[in-house]
């Protein structure tokens, strides 16, 4: 998991039902699947590491105005 972390390849994973990453890469995906089944869970220091590294990624943003009216 740390790798994919470090890499960026992974926005969100186990954190809600709904799961959305940004990567359209096969191998990426694949990498994903591999630890998003039924019972995988974060612990909060997972989430955290995963906060923090997005942060240093730049994402679009694009439907913000209609997602929050900002």
């Amino acid at each position: 998991m740390e790798n994919l972390v470090d890499q960026g390849k992974v926005k969100a994973i186990g954190v809600s039902d709904i799961t959305i990453t940004t990567s359209n890469k096969c191998d990426h995906l694949e990498d994903f699947l591999k630890v998003n089944d039924e019972n995988f869970q974060l612990a909060d220091d997972d989430i955290n590491e995963i906060d923090e590294a997005e942060s240093k990624f730049y994402y679009r943003r694009c439907w913000k105005q209609q997602i929050d009216g900002s």
